[in-house]
C-alpha cells in the first residue's frame, strides 16, 4: 500500500466529503492507497505543503493559476465546485444594501480572494475608498460590528446568520461576470511525472468518493460528524451539503470536470489586477489522464496478417475516440455556456436557478418521474406587493425583498426541491414525487409562514404576502411547458380571488 497525504485547505467539514467517503467506502484501499487527510492551520498552507513534499496532494483555490504563472510547478487535477462560494456578507442593520454601500467601510478579506478584489475593482471600490482588513475567519467579527463586511463562503456563514436570526446581504463576484471555480484538487509536477499511475489512481478514487457523497449526503454528514469533527452541527453540515451541490451542479456537469477556457478567464482576471503578466501554460497546468493505448493484437493476427481483425480493432478504437470526444465537447459547451454569463444558469440578484435552467431541467425530471410512475408538482409564487414596494420605496428595496424571499424559499423547501426565479419576478418551486394535494398543503403552509415572517416584513411599508398557483404532473399536464402554464393560470386565479391565496389548476 502506498501512503500519501492530502492537505486540506480548511477544517474538517462537508467541503471535503468526497475524500472522506473515498476512505470510508474503501475506494482508496482498492487503489492501493492509504490516505492521511490533514486540516489546514497557520502552519499548513496547502500549496507550500505540497511543493515542499510534505503532502502529495492538496485542495486549493483558483489562486493556483497565479502560483503557476509565478513558476511554481503546481498541476490542477480536478475541479470540485463549478462556481466559487466566495462572496461578501454585510448585515442588513449596517444599511449596506448594495455593493457600492461598502464605500468607506471596513471589509475583512482573506488572502486567497483575488476574485473578490477583482469584483471590488470593477465596482470602483479600491483603497482608499474601502478599508481592507486581513480576515480572522471568525464571523463573530462581523456580527459584533468590528467590521461592516466580511468575505465568506456562501456554503457556511449564512447558516450561522440565519440560525441567530440576523438579516444580511450577499454580494457575489458573478454579478460582475467574474465566475471562478471553487475548490480544486492539485499536486506537483514532479510527482505527476515520476508516478503518473499514483496520481491517476488517487484522482479516480477521490472522484468516485465525491459521486458517492453527493448521492448519499446524509451518510457523509453522519460520517463527518461522528468520525472527523463536531465543530459544525448536523444542521450546519446539511446546509453546507445542499449549498455545495448547487455549486457543483452534478446533474449537469461530471464531477471533477474543468475547462481550459474557464482557467484562461481566471488568468485574465489576474492580469486585470496586475498580478501576472502572461498567461500560464495550460498544457502543463491542467491534468488529463493518459489516453489508454490500443491493445496490441495477438501474435496469430500479426503472423496471419488478419486484415479483418486489425480493421475491426481500428474501427472500435475510432468509435471509442469519437464517443469520448463528443462527450468532452458536450461538457465543454455546457461549461462555456455557464461561463459566458451567469444568467444562463443563475439569476444574478438572488443566485437562484433561472428560467434557462428550468427549461433544461424540468422536461428531464418529468420523463424520469413518468418512468417511475411518480407525480411531480410545481408552485408558481408571486409577491402581491412588489409594485407597491417599487413605487413607495424604490427598486433597491424591491430587490432586497426578492432576495429575502429567495433565501426564505431555499430554507423553507425540502431537500430535493428546486427553486427558480423567472424573468417576470415570479418564483417556481419544483417538487419531485409530490402529488397535487401534497403540493397544495405545502403551498398553504408557505403562504401562511411568509405573511408571518418578520425577516420579510422588516423595513417594508406594505405587508409582504404571496399568491401561489399549484399544478401537477400527470394530473394537470404531461409536458413541462404546459405544466408551467397551468401553474401560471392557477396563480392568476389566486390573485383574482383577492391575493394572499393558493389556487390549484383546473
Amino acid at each position: 500500500m502506498r501512503a500519501v497525504t492530502l492537505q486540506l485547505k480548511w477544517k474538517h467539514q462537508f467541503q471535503f466529503a468526497g475524500y472522506y467517503m473515498a476512505e470510508a467506502k474503501g475506494y482508496y484501499r482498492e487503489a492501493g492507497l492509504t490516505v492521511a487527510m490533514v486540516e489546514a492551520d497557520s502552519r499548513h498552507d496547502p500549496v507550500s505543503e505540497v511543493l515542499k513534499g510534505r503532502a502529495e496532494f492538496g485542495t486549493g483555490t483558483t489562486d493556483l493559476v497565479l502560483q503557476r504563472a509565478q513558476g511554481k510547478p503546481v498541476v490542477v487535477l480536478s475541479v470540485l465546485m463549478q462556481h466559487s462560494p466566495l462572496a461578501i456578507m454585510a448585515l442588513a442593520r449596517s444599511g449596506i444594501e448594495h455593493v457600492h454601500g461598502l464605500a468607506g467601510k471596513r471589509l475583512m478579506l482573506e488572502r486567497d480572494a483575488a476574485e473578490l478584489l477583482a469584483y471590488l475593482k470593477r465596482e470602483g471600490l479600491t483603497p482608499p475608498h474601502i478599508t481592507l482588513i486581513p480576515t480572522s475567519f471568525e464571523v463573530d467579527d462581523l456580527f459584533s460590528g468590528r467590521v461592516e463586511a466580511q468575505a465568506i463562503y456562501s456554503t457556511d456563514e449564512p447558516f450561522e446568520a440565519r440560525r441567530r436570526g440576523i438579516e444580511y446581504f450577499l454580494f457575489s463576484p458573478r454579478a460582475e461576470g467574474i465566475d471562478f471555480y471553487g475548490d480544486n484538487l492539485f499536486t506537483r509536477q514532479d510527482l505527476l511525472q515520476k508516478e503518473p499511475e499514483l496520481v491517476k489512481a488517487f484522482v479516480a478514487a477521490s472522484m468516485k468518493g465525491w459521486r458517492y457523497a453527493l448521492e448519499h449526503p446524509d451518510e457523509a454528514i453522519n460520517l463527518i460528524y461522528h468520525q472527523y469533527s463536531q465543530r459544525k452541527s448536523l444542521d450546519a453540515l446539511r446546509y453546507e451539503a445542499d449549498e455545495m451541490r448547487k455549486l457543483m451542479m452534478p446533474e449537469l456537469v461530471e464531477v471533477g470536470y474543468m475547462s481550459p477556457s474557464r482557467w484562461l478567464h481566471i488568468a485574465s482576471v489576474y492580469r486585470e489586477l496586475g498580478l501576472i503578466g502572461a498567461e500560464p501554460d495550460m498544457e502543463g497546468f491542467l491534468y488529463s489522464a493518459n489516453v489508454p493505448r490500443v491493445p496490441a493484437p495477438p501474435d496469430r493476427w500479426l503472423l496471419g496478417g488478419s486484415v479483418l481483425g486489425l480493421t475491426l480493432l481500428l474501427l472500435a478504437w475510432l468509435g471509442w475516440r469519437w464517443r469520448r470526444r463528443v462527450k468532452r465537447l458536450e461538457a465543454a459547451l455546457l461549461l462555456a455556456q455557464c461561463h459566458q454569463t451567469d444568467i444562463v444558469i443563475y439569476d444574478g440578484l438572488t443566485e437562484l436557478f433561472n428560467e434557462r435552467f428550468l427549461g433544461q431541467m424540468l422536461p428531464r425530471e418529468l420523463i424520469r418521474m413518468g418512468r417511475r410512475g411518480l407525480p411531480y408538482s410545481v408552485l408558481r409564487i408571486e409577491l402581491d406587493n412588489l409594485t407597491a414596494v417599487i413605487e413607495r420605496q424604490g427598486r433597491l428595496r424591491a430587490d432586497s425583498l426578492l432576495q429575502n424571499l429567495a433565501d426564505y424559499l431555499r430554507d423553507g423547501c425540502r431537500r430535493g426541491d428546486v427553486v427558480c426565479l423567472l424573468e417576470d419576478g415570479s418564483f417556481i418551486v419544483c417538487m419531485p414525487d409530490t402529488s397535487r394535494p401534497e403540493a397544495q398543503a405545502k403551498a398553504e403552509d408557505l403562504r401562511r409562514r411568509i405573511s408571518a415572517t418578520s425577516a420579510l416584513q422588516a423595513g417594508f411599508v406594505v405587508p409582504t404576502t404571496v399568491s401561489i398557483g399549484v399544478a401537477s404532473f400527470p394530473a394537470d399536464a404531461l409536458q413541462a411547458s404546459y405544466l408551467l402554464a397551468m401553474a401560471g393560470h392557477a396563480l392568476t386565479k389566486a390573485k383574482a380571488a383577492g391575493k394572499d391565496q393558493v389556487a390549484v389548476a383546473d
